[in-house]
């Protein structure tokens, strides 16, 4: 080989070398059968180990303690808490609809509609109350822990998948923002169901299971779209992508060998495409027939310029916190040496009593952070627990799910170019697209944002897990340690500070003890200070309105319009600056002062916080919200104030407005 070649060769070995140590370094348990069948070779330097199968009592007995896991948990808190300023959005959505109004046509939503649209059949079933949205995402959730399981054990120990998929889920409900009916979660839910069904393709043998599973990938990808757009154009784009190469190379077997080629990478794509066009073509569909497309294209894609320019939108995972470029540099860096290869022993197949062990583990991390909550002082609605429970947890998530998964991807998809891929490292390569799709669009409005761990968090953490385990070294252990505590952390985070936001944040659930006389309020335990304003501020408008009279809620606390049964003169209910466009801004602050509202609840808009949050989510650039701002203040001269107090826990100032 001349010098020149062996530079070039010696320079590649020093780039790809540490990312062949990443994760990745041995996980295909079926890499011994299938590199025979195919002839495919095994990495320079990488052990060719294979395992045995778990037992399929240890696998159900997984599935079933990460279902009671993710129960518990979530029965932590589910009902503890209002969440005034954002829980009851999709509640309001589904009685408009069920009130005959339109969305897109009569009511602003910049999202699509699956999960309003899931909410209103619920509500209309079991009645408008709150509490069924709760319901709802909390079978949501448990079905959330299960897949994520189901996806890890087929590349995973069974020990190690429980524990990733457990921490998953815990990490990804631990925003405050997270009101549990969350749509974000929800696209996130139906992109890991696309993965699923995109595993039954790879593992598929005969022509027509594979033509089914490829359909299904794509109808499940075009329910996330449904959800939100960004996350289901973002797991469409990566599921097609990597289904299609899949396709067309094969997988390592002789028997997929000879279905490869453009056939079957034409056929993956026809059957993906169909699937995607079936859900589509119904909803476009059904918004024609009701007068509702026009608005809709309008108001989701050409007019939604409530986040600032497409550069900054798109980068905004990357530049709105710069200093998570070096973490997540020094994270992965930590992540190759903790997961770089190692002497492997052989290994038996997965316990009963292993992977008890690891459920009771899992679950005596939560029942610790439970029991310092409760034996703790209270504390302010604002700060975290009695041992200091810190979020920085997002910065894990972040890492995990951008960096980590990120370089999953982008190694196997340079074994992808080399040759073809196993069955786990076809599974794995799916899962990391789905990952990293996932978590890039969530983070499109803020960067640290919890619902990016599911499912990324859940692959990165049962890889290393996985690795260690397998390794037989003692930072298995360590690794697990690190794991409990993390689940440690974010449940004692979230049970001291069950939601926040719209500078409403409520206190720990120790404190959620009253209940409400309100009928939609029914089944839910609330902090006193909390339930207290919301009461008043309702029976306040309420005394002071009739029916068919209009109500104004700014910026953004829906369950003020479903408590008092008030609609808004204007066009949208929510002129937050990180949802509302500005042209509806604008259209709406004219409509303020051409036709004031009954009543008025104002949070007082603070000039600096406002600066601050157009730094972060516009640039710089000054939104639309500030003429609606402006508009309230000019016509609410006029009116007879009722009512001007702190938010609980919060510096902010809330009033109430009602005509002379």
């Amino acid at each position: 080989m001349p010098p020149s070649g062996r530079l070039l060769r010696h320079l590649r070995d020093i780039a790809v070398g540490p990312l062949n140590r990443i994760l990745m370094a041995t996980y295909p348990s079926d890499a011994t059968p299938q590199t025979q069948l195919s002839g495919v070779t095994p990495e320079p330097g990488l052990p060719d180990v294979s395992r045995g199968r778990p037992t399929t009592r240890a696998t159900l007995l997984g599935g079933l303690i990460v279902a009671i896991l993710s129960a518990a948990y979530t029965l932590l808190y589910w009902n503890r808490f209002l969440g005034v300023s954002a829980g009851g959005t999709f509640l309001y959505f589904a009685e408009q609809l069920l009130n005959g109004h339109m969305l897109y046509r009569d009511v602003l939503s910049v999202i699509t509609p699956l999960h309003t649209l899931k909410l209103t059949a619920l509500v209309w079933l079991f009645g408008d109350f709150l509490i069924v949205d709760r319901v709802e995402g909390l079978v949501q959730r448990i079905l959330l822990g299960v897949m994520m399981y189901a996806l890890l054990v087929r590349f995973c120990r069974v020990r190690s998948a429980v524990l990733a998929a457990f921490a998953a889920l815990v990490l990804a409900s631990a925003d405050e923002a997270d009101a549990l009916g969350n749509y974000h979660i929800d696209s996130a839910f139906w992109a890991i169901a696309a993965t699923l069904a995109a595993n039954v393709y790879v593992s598929a043998r005969s022509l027509r299971r594979k033509t089914w599973a490829a359909a299904g990938t794509g109808f499940l990808c075009a329910l996330s779209v449904l959800t939100k757009q960004t996350t289901g154009a973002g797991i469409t784009v990566a599921l097609a992508f990597v289904g299609l190469l899949l396709a067309w190379k094969g997988i390592g077997s002789s028997i997929e060998e000879r279905k490869a080629g453009a056939g079957a990478a034409a056929r993956f794509l026809t059957a993906f495409a169909a699937g995607w066009l079936l859900p589509m073509a119904t909803f476009t569909a059904w918004l024609w027939r009701v007068d509702a497309l026009g608005p809709f294209l309008k108001t989701v894609f050409t007019a939604s310029t409530s986040k600032g320019h497409p550069l900054a939108v798109f980068s905004r995972p990357f530049f709105q916190i710069p200093a998570l470029f070096f973490s997540s540099a020094f994270f992965s860096l930590a992540l190759s040496w903790l997961v770089r290869r190692g002497r492997l022993r052989s290994e038996s197949q997965d316990s009963l009593w292993k992977t008890a062990v690891m459920g009771v583990l899992a679950a005596l991390a939560v029942a610790v952070a439970v029991g310092i909550v409760y034996s703790g002082s209270p504390q302010p609605p604002n700060t975290p627990g009695p041992l200091r429970f810190s979020p920085f947890f997002g910065y894990i998530v972040f890492e995990m799910s951008l960096a980590g998964c990120g370089i999953v991807f982008l190694m196997l998809g340079w074994r992808f170019l080399r040759r073809r891929l196993t069955e786990s490292e076809a599974r794995i390569w799916l899962l990391s697209a789905c990952g990293f799709s996932v978590a890039y669009m969530l983070s499109l409005s803020w960067s640290i944002y919890a619902p990016m761990a599911a499912p990324s968090v859940a692959l990165v953490m049962g890889l290393a897990l996985d690795r260690r385990e397998r390794s037989g070294a003692p930072s298995f252990a360590v690794l697990t340690l690190l794991t409990l505590f993390l689940i440690w952390n974010a449940t004692g985070y979230k049970l001291s500070l069950p939601f926040a936001w719209m500078y409403w944040p409520e206190p720990s659930v120790k404190q959620s003890r009253s209940t409400s006389s309100f009928p939609k309020l029914a089944g839910l335990r609330i902090s006193e200070p909390t339930l207290s304003l919301t009461e008043n501020i309702t029976n306040l408008v309420k005394t002071h309105t009739k029916p068919g009279d209009t109500l104004l809620v700014y910026p953004y606390f829906p369950l003020f319009y479903s408590l008092t049964e008030l609609d808004p003169p204007t066009y949208t209910f929510n002129h937050y600056i990180d949802v509302c466009p500005d042209v509806i801004c604008k259209q709406d602050a004219e409509t303020i002062r051409r036709r004031p509202p009954d009543a008025i609840v104002y949070m007082v808009e603070d000039l600096e916080t406002l600066q601050s949050a157009e730094a972060i989510f516009r640039s710089g650039g000054v939104s639309g919200s500030r003429e609606v701002v402006r508009a309230i203040e000019d016509v609410a001269r006029g009116y007879r104030k009722l009512l001007s107090t702190k938010i609980p826990g919060s510096p902010r100032v809330i009033e109430v407005y009602v005509k002379q």
